[in-house]
């Protein structure tokens, strides 16, 4: 340091001036102090006057060290705390400062409390003070600049004036790096190095006069642009923001009224995550351990010497001071938030939910006021704007909730009053679908339910006291306009919709969750049709007022739900209800009641096998009036009208209604007996009966077109009745109740039907009747098929049939009787539902010499077990003869002729054989005997043989007819060689030269080798057994018991011999060849030997017997020949 001191002059100049702590590191230094005193204005105005200061390139270094103690702080001495204070702040020492100059200076702050450690140069640094002076009334100028490294700048300057001390100017940043702030409070953070700068700048009031403090800003703003935030290791940015300014024109901090003309947030982004313990990610931004450990190390010290003498310390307050209980006053004209972006993915649920507001944008106006008794705050003209919504359980799926926008208007928030208000929400062009899965579960249920409802958020979190909620709100209108909705369900197998809406409109008016709304719903489905419905709720009792009006809803789409529960398919339908829904409404005597109209219309319901051809429908069911009530249950209608019904009515050849086939039943329910299923099953429906009363007055029919059958008749009856009318009066659920049946209709153009009787609507088996009459019917147009009975044509036929049936104590018993006269049946034809009965046969044995079929069939059965026993007929049980000769015929034809009922369709040989067993010869001879009376039939006959059995046997009968040839033997032709003795040396040399012969001599000496090595083990045949012509001779056994074998070469006991023979034949019949050809030929030859029997010994006709091309088995069954009959 090198200086100059002139006393006279009194000027003082200083030059390279460095200052450094114990470590060398720099405190503060300069190029130059230069300081210029003027003694003689000094004395005359007895103060000093300082001409000029001027200050060149000072350098200041800042460093807090890891405690945050400053390198200035450790030059000080530790403070006395008893140590009076040793001045009053409140007078100044008078002096006069003309011109003070600061030059191109520079502070360096270093925070070693970081991590990384925190270092901010600013540069370039100015201050100039002009007449700056402690005397009163006198007033100077100043201003100041720097700039931060590589960006940013500041400024500021004003006037000043000491006594009484009063401030004027203004304050300006200008693109200032967040990285400058941020690196500050790095580890105080989950944050990357953010992306942004910062532009600020205030004109500023700060005196002390008259007692009266002032500190006021105005003309306030603050700017942030391109501001970015993105937590540690995240692949994208927290929060985006294009664009932010506050415009505060007056902040007035000692009557603490803040006023805030406008607040702007532009063009930004929001990338919300709740992880899967249910935090959010901004939740992450502070990190918390550090927060608290700064927070208790800071706070800690300074609690000693308030406790310890808090009267003594404290400075009383000075009039001007605010009280403590004076609140901040903010007024905010306008916050206006345009064009931000929010996404949100929330991985606490089971399904991860998704939620995106491609643009967010918000006006409204606030007036905060604070106080440490309560905080008011009124927010008005809330205007809200969200355009591209969704909400889904993944961007990648199709989301629960689509809306191009929603609007709220004119809104209020009030903080004190605890009331929102707002004029009007309108939700427009979007989606809102919902459905089950396939175990029944709502998505909306599944994408809301937490994934662990136990999760604990953080170890000292406490659970908040519930409170009820004093809260009042107010939404005047809610609207949903353009909207569209699908309902799915998968428990029914299939993932289309079961319904979609679509142009759904509601409006919903003065919803504040007691008072009445008004609401209005209008849609219109997506299948066809449209539904409306107007009217009142009052949410308080509740209770639903309300007009409902539906036209022509397509009920297509419930198909699944049908097909959970019959075998049929749903072509069309559509219903319509004009009416009136009342629920809750007090003095009622219902809970629930619906009055109106109602008409079903256009059903159709086809076979689900086959879907062209109907089961049931209708061209319109129409109820003018009705009323249905709910607790009590009940419904009422004077009349209802069925146009065009068309309807099947079959009795199955069991017995049971065509109804019971569609129908699928649930899975029987687990019970000890078949005993205590019925009653069970009785009292849940009586049950069920008792719960919903009825009273319907009439029920006409008009114009209906049924399809009657009785299948379990013989022959079987089916018949078409049209212009069906009639009534049925009297249905009620009342006990007892009996409603009367008559319906007639026209069968062809010449055959009457009628339909009569009573029913006991309340349990119909219990005691019903009905009657069912057909008069004159011509057969060749009956039936659906066009005149086709049974794959025949009828040339001509009349049929009347008389069905009566009562019920009695869940008991049927029937009266039925039919004739047919003159019928004549025609060519055969072939079509899907023809069948392959024999109906000559058996019109030859039922129809009389009139040409007439009487058929009288009592029947009865328990209904509750339906195994009905059918009554002897004379000789008329020949009715049951078609049946069973579509099914066994040889057993019908058995059991005509008073022999056995058995099934003699097949006759059997042993394998590889053409010659009959006995057995089989005497059950050719039985069917002789009845073929003899069946003198219109012939027997069809069809060799078979089984390849694997038939096969062994003629591989292993070849090799032994070449054995025996060799032998000198000449088996006897078409039959099977004997057995071979293979413990005979004889047998033995003929096997090894006939395997010397296929396989060479090598081959047989290697299978000997490998034999008495081991790894070969020899075999025997299993079919047929081997046989010993002779037991071994007294020399072979003298032989045997001293083991010759051990002695000669390639010697062998009996058992290896016998084995060794049998393992040669083995080998060979393994390999010798058996053709296709071969089989045939033994099948056709067993066909051969059954026909020549019944010609040679049953007298039947050669013309009477067919015989068909031989067939292989299907299955590994006995071989055989297959019989089968057929008319001549």
């Amino acid at each position: 340091m090198s200086h100059v001191f002139l006393f006279f002059n009194s000027l003082l100049d200083l030059k390279n001036f460095r200052l450094e702590d114990t470590n060398e590191e720099l405190l503060v230094g300069f190029n130059r102090l230069h300081i210029d005193l003027d003694p003689s204005v000094s004395l005359i105005r007895l103060a000093p006057v300082v001409r000029t200061i001027q200050l060149d390139q000072p350098d200041i270094q800042l460093i807090l060290d890891k405690n945050g103690v400053s390198n200035f702080e450790r030059l000080m001495p530790p403070a006395d705390p008893d140590e009076p204070d040793s001045a009053d702040a409140s007078s100044l020492f008078p002096f006069i400062l003309q011109n003070a100059r600061m030059h191109e200076g520079q502070l360096t702050v270093i925070d070693q409390r970081q991590s990384t450690p925190a270092r901010l140069v600013l540069h370039n640094m100015t201050f100039e003070v002009k007449e700056l002076s402690s005397l009163k009334e006198r007033q100077g100028q100043y201003g100041w600049t720097m700039a931060v490294k590589d960006t940013g700048s500041l400024q500021g300057g004003g006037t000043i004036s000491l006594t009484p001390f009063r401030t004027v100017g203004n304050v300006e940043i200008k693109d200032l790096p967040f990285f400058s702030l941020w690196q500050f409070l790095r580890d105080s953070t989950n944050l990357e190095e953010p992306s942004g700068q910062l532009d600020f700048s205030t004109q500023y009031a700060v005196g002390l006069e008259n007692d009266t403090d002032q500190l006021l800003l105005t003309e306030t703003q603050l700017s942030l642009a391109d501001t970015a935030l993105r937590l540690h290791q995240e692949k994208t940015d927290l929060f985006t923001l294009k664009k932010c300014r506050i415009d505060a024109p007056a902040i007035d901090l000692v009557t603490r009224k803040i006023q805030i003309a406008q607040i702007l947030l532009e063009d930004g982004t929001v990338d919300g995550r709740i992880n899967e313990s249910g935090v959010v990610n901004f939740e992450q931004i502070l990190r918390e351990a550090t927060t608290q450990t700064a927070t208790s190390s800071a706070v800690q010290p300074a609690q000693a010497p308030i406790t310890n003498d808090t009267t003594e310390k404290q400075p009383a307050e000075a009039p001007s001071t605010p009280q403590a209980d004076t609140p901040f006053m903010v007024a905010i004209e306008a916050v206006d938030i345009t064009n931000i972006a929010v996404q949100m993915e929330d991985l606490s649920h089971k399904s991860p939910l998704h939620a995106e507001v491609t643009e967010l944008n918000l006006h409204l106006q606030a007036n905060i006021e604070a106080a440490a008794a309560k905080t008011a705050v009124l927010v008005q003209n809330i205007g809200t704007e969200l355009k591209g919504i969704s909400l889904g359980t993944a961007p990648s799926e199709p989301p629960l909730f689509a809306a191009e926008q929603i609007v709220a208007e004119n809104g209020d928030f009030d903080l004190i009053g605890q009331s929102i208000t707002i004029d009007r929400i309108a939700v427009a062009r979007g989606r809102l679908d919902a459905g089950l899965d396939p175990q029944g579960a709502l998505n909306w249920q599944t994408m809301l339910e937490p994934k662990n409802t136990t999760a604990v958020r953080s170890p000292g979190e406490s659970v908040p006291a519930q409170e009820e909620s004093a809260w009042k709100f107010l939404v005047r209108t809610f609207e949903i306009n353009d909207f569209s909705s699908q309902f799915t369900d998968q428990t029914t197998g299939s993932k289309k919709p079961v319904q979609s809406l679509k142009n759904i409109q509601i409006r919903c008016t003065n919803i504040d969750g007691q008072s009445p709304m008004g609401i209005s719903i209008g849609a219109r489905i997506e299948q066809g049709g449209s539904l409306s419905i107007k009217g009142t709720i009052n949410p308080s009792i509740p209770s639903v007022d309300a007009e409902i009006q539906a036209d022509s809803l397509n009920l297509v789409s419930l198909q699944p739900y049908l097909a959970q529960q019959a075998n049929l398919l749903l072509q069309s339908a559509a219903i319509s209800t004009k009416g009136r829904l009342h629920y809750g409404i007090p003095g009622k005597k219902y809970a629930t009641a619906y009055e109106g109209s109602f008409s079903f219309n256009d059903l159709l319901l086809t076979h689900a096998d086959n879907p062209k051809k109907p089961y049931f429908s209708w061209k319109a069911v129409q109820i003018p009036q009705f009323r249905l009530t709910l607790e009590p249950n009940r419904f009422e209608a004077r009349e209802i009208i069925l146009v065009q019904p068309m309807t099947e009515m079959i009795i199955e050849e069991d017995a049971t209604l065509n109804l019971a086939k569609v129908i699928k039943e649930a899975p029987p329910a687990k019970t000890t007996s078949k005993a205590k299923k019925t009653p069970e099953k009785t009292t849940a429906k009586k049950q069920k009966q008792e719960d919903f009363a009825f009273q319907i007055s009439k029920i006409g029919i008009e114009q209906g077109n049924m399809v009657f059958a009785d299948l379990s008749l013989r022959p079987q009856f089916m018949t078409r009745i049209h212009d069906l009318k009639g009534t049925i009066t009297g249905l009620s659920s009342a006990e007892n109740a009996q409603a009367d049946v008559q319906i007639n209709g026209m069968v062809d153009r010449f055959g009457t039907a009628k339909i009569s009787g009573r029913i006991n609507t309340s349990d119909v088996p219990r005691d019903s009747k009905i009657d069912v009459d057909f008069r004159n019917v011509e057969m060749k147009n009956l039936s659906p098929y066009s005149g086709r009975f049974a794959g025949r044509l009828i040339k001509s036929g009349k049929v009347s049939a008389s069905l009566k049936y009562t019920f009695h104590d869940h008991k049927m018993i029937g009266d039925n009787k039919i004739i047919i006269d003159k019928l004549a049946l025609g060519d055969r034809v072939d079509t899907p539902d023809s069948s392959s009965l024999p109906l000559d046969l058996a019109i030859a044995i039922l129809q009389d010499s009139n040409g007439r079929i009487d058929i009288g069939l009592p029947i009865s059965g328990n209904l509750d077990d339906p195994e009905f026993s059918f009554g002897s007929i004379a000789w008329k049980a020949f009715s049951g003869l078609i049946t069973k000769l579509a099914t066994s015929p040889f057993r019908m034809i058995g059991g005509l002729l008073g022999g056995d009922e058995e099934d003699n369709d097949a006759i059997m040989f042993a394998q590889g054989q053409t010659a009959l067993p006995p057995p089989e010869k005497e059950k050719l001879l039985k069917l002789a005997e009845a073929l003899q009376d069946r003198p219109q039939l012939k027997l069809v006959l069809q060799g078979q043989y089984n390849a694997k059995a038939d096969g062994n046997e003629l591989q292993q009968d070849s090799i032994r007819t070449e054995v025996f040839r060799k032998l000198g033997f000449k088996p006897e032709p078409d039959t099977l060689s004997s057995p071979l003795n293979f413990s005979d040396s004889s047998t033995q040399d003929a096997l090894e030269e006939l395997y010397t012969e296929r396989f060479g001599k090598k081959a047989l000496e290697e299978l000997e080798q490998n034999i008495a090595a081991g790894t070969v083990t020899p075999r025997m045949p299993t079919t047929p057994e081997p046989v010993r012509l002779s037991e071994p001779g007294f020399f072979c056994k003298i032989i045997e018991s001293i083991q010759i074998r051990n002695i000669l070469p390639g010697g062998m006991s009996q058992e290896e011999a016998t084995l060794w023979s049998g393992e040669l034949y083995t080998q060979l019949s393994e390999n010798e060849k058996v053709t296709e050809t071969r089989l045939l030929q033994l099948a056709d030859k067993r066909a051969q030997a059954v026909a020549e029997l019944l010609e040679r010994e049953g007298q039947i006709a050669a013309d009477r017997l067919q015989t068909l091309k031989a067939d292989p088995l299907r299955k590994d069954e006995p071989p055989s020949v297959v019989l089968s009959l057929d008319a001549m």
